[in-house]
């Protein structure tokens, strides 16, 4: 029975948290095909961080180290309020690490389900649209922008009223787009496939490019 159990229990096993100089971890806060985001604390600036590791699995992949180079760039190039923010991008014993701003209020995919007015989903949707623009501007197309990569900030206070009372304080709260891990640079030759490990390839047209395929990716928000 004791073996049955360890059996069962397998997948759940936590492993320990990888050792990174200058970064206390403090806790898991997500997990995706390619990498683990840890929230932790940049023990210089005193400062808490995302952390964002690959995959022990995937360390050894040329692709995947690529794919996490090509989000790190991308990410550097962009400095927008509804753009998450990178601090720095580093390596230790083999182990790609990216520290990202935290952003704590959790994603728009958690915030769906209940009705809201014309008004709050316009005064969401367009800083998006705008930060998507300031994006391919400068020559980076997200590819994967949907609900559980927008992360909703509490530092940017609205005055929106909710349809009904069970969304009451929801849209106080500012979007940033996050996960540039599929992105695609429209001046770098060889970008990696379309699709990656753990992206959707639902109706995602194969062909799009640059504006029009992430603004069929926001529509479909």
């Amino acid at each position: 029975m004791a073996a049955a159990l360890r059996e069962s229990t397998k997948e759940f096993q936590v492993l320990a948290y990888p050792s990174i100089p200058g970064y206390e971890l403090l806790e898991e806060i997500g997990r995706g095909g390619m990498g683990i985001v840890y929230k932790a604390r940049q023990l210089k600036l005193n400062r808490l961080v995302a952390l964002k590791v690959l995959l022990p699995d995937l360390v050894h992949s040329s692709e995947k180290l690529t794919r996490f180079r090509i989000e790190a760039g991308a990410i550097a190039r962009l400095q927008h309020p509804n753009i998450v923010q990178i601090f720095e991008v580093g390596e230790t014993d083999g182990q790609p690490f990216i520290a990202l701003e935290l952003v704590e209020g959790g994603s728009l995919a958690d915030k769906l389900g209940k009705p809201w007015s014309g008004e709050d989903a316009v005064a969401l949707v367009e800083p998006l649209a705008r930060a998507m623009d300031y994006a391919h501007e400068r020559g980076i197309v997200h590819r994967d922008l949907k609900p559980a990569n927008i992360l909703l900030s509490k530092s940017e206070i609205r005055n929106l009223k909710p349809e009904n009372e069970d969304n009451k304080g929801m849209l106080n709260l500012s979007p940033k787009i996050t996960d540039f891990g599929l992105a695609k640079l429209l001046d770098r030759p060889g970008n990696p496939a379309l699709y990656g490990a753990g992206a959707s390839r639902r109706s995602q047209p194969r062909h799009r490019t640059g504006d029009r395929y992430s603004c069929f990716r926001h529509g479909s928000l």
